[in-house]
């Protein structure tokens, strides 16, 4: 049985784009913006920002899979995958990782 995945946060795709390298929704709503932090490149922050709502999907979908096939053991796949996907979900939703 699968279950319709809901989020909290701005719906993506979200993209990176103009002056200042801002993270924005495709009506234009401005999610973040990006700037160069020790010597560290602003566009490649802003690119990880960008992909948050989609690799969000990528582990729920991943979680969603194992228990729908009936494998809510992560012993029966990867564990290590399992537990980094639990771990990233719970720190996108605020919770501790």
């Amino acid at each position: 049985m699968t279950t319709q995945i809901q989020e909290k946060h701005t719906p993506g795709p979200w993209k990176v784009g103009g002056t200042r390298i801002t993270v924005y929704t495709q009506d234009g709503l401005t999610i973040a913006t990006a700037k160069r932090y020790d010597g560290l490149d602003a566009e490649a922050n802003a690119q990880l920002i960008a992909a948050a709502p989609e690799l969000l999907k990528a582990c729920k979908s991943v979680i969603q899979w194992y228990e729908d096939s009936g494998n809510t053991d992560p012993a029966i796949g990867s564990v290590e995958l399992w537990s980094q996907c639990k771990k990233a979900i719970a720190k996108a939703e605020g919770g501790e990782a």
